[in-house]
């Protein structure tokens, strides 16, 4: 478990370098002179020492992303660490190994909110404003 959050800001702090370097750093930018991008990731490296135990992403394109990145630095999905994806997108049926993810009823939100403001327009008070939805990890 990680003890301490670190963010690209303090990569940039720590190195003074702008947030924009460490940033397209990260990201493997082209323009990233080798020894910089070896440098900050060193850096990020020591000040971030152990494994997060699992991921998060926004939404199931990113993970294949982050399980790449994983795999060139050597860390094991489902053995040294974990990623969970969101919206049950058909990518999350494709990768290896293959992907937790959060089925995010999204097209039935929607819904409920154009209701909701259809209604609110039209005068109708509802008699439970709460809605509820329920993501169920698939």
């Amino acid at each position: 478990m990680l003890k301490k959050e670190v963010t690209i800001y303090d990569l940039a702090q720590k190195l003074h370098l702008s947030t924009s370097t460490i940033s397209a750093a990260l990201n493997d930018d082209p323009a990233v002179n080798h020894n910089t991008r070896k440098t900050i990731l060193k850096t990020a490296q020591e000040l971030v020492p152990e494994r997060p135990d699992g991921i998060f992403t926004t939404n199931d394109f990113l993970a294949p992303v982050c399980m790449q990145k994983l795999k060139e630095h050597s860390i094991r999905v489902t053995k040294d660490t974990v990623i969970v994806g969101l919206n049950n997108d058909v990518i999350s049926k494709l990768t290896e190994p293959r992907l937790t993810t959060i089925c995010y009823p999204g097209e039935k939100a929607g819904e409920l909110a154009a209701c909701s403001v259809l209604d609110h327009l039209a005068g109708i008070s509802p008699g439970n404003p709460v809605k509820k939805l329920r993501a169920v990890p698939s």
